[in-house]
């Protein structure tokens, strides 16, 4: 769990408390996700950063920066990339090995507030507060932050504008959203 107290904590669902607390951020934690091989876990805050946390023993592994709040997190079925998005409207795909930005997506106008991969980890799908959905094809979009990609993004636009979840369906042809109100 996430916690306005700046921590996040992993329970056993057979006790009343938490088997570790993981320490560090200096604002809200907002999202919690695990790594495919269950050995790390992310955590994405108001304080603009994501720290990768390992689960066995609680150490810090490594910190991201980001230039807004973190409100979304996903890793990759393959482990290799984490997702990240947030108040400053853009997506981050960060390469797990280097710790290095591999693209930083655009055309939100809003905060991103959830974030999932295709199965097969070729397509990651963000949810934004401005009613859209973007799916990114990593083969196209996945590009350094400088350089520019000429090719454009899967665009779904709602009129609801409290995305609240997302999820690629296993076969990669369709997305599920979870709003606060109404679809049309």
């Amino acid at each position: 769990t996430g916690s306005q107290d700046c921590t996040a904590r992993l329970w056993n669902l057979d006790r009343t408390y938490p088997l570790r607390i993981f320490a560090g951020h200096c604002q809200d934690v907002n999202c919690v996700q695990f790594h495919p091989n269950s050995s790390y876990l992310a955590t994405g805050s108001a304080d603009r950063s994501i720290r990768l946390w390992s689960v066995t023993d609680g150490s810090l592994v490594r910190v991201y920066g980001n230039s807004g709040s973190v409100l979304a997190l996903a890793f990759s079925p393959n482990g290799q990339h984490l997702a990240s998005g947030g108040d400053d409207r853009r997506v981050r795909v960060w390469d797990l090995a280097t710790g290095g930005v591999l693209a930083e997506l655009k055309g939100h106008s809003s905060p991103v507030t959830a974030l999932d991969w295709s199965k097969d980890s070729s397509t990651l799908a963000s949810a934004s507060l401005d009613g859209t959905v973007f799916v990114w094809n990593s083969a196209l979009h996945f590009k350094p932050p400088t350089s520019e990609t000429t090719e454009n993004p899967a665009k779904y636009t709602t009129n609801c504008s409290t995305m609240l979840s997302l999820q690629c369906l296993p076969r990669g042809n369709l997305v599920a959203v979870g709003t606060q109100g109404p679809v049309s």
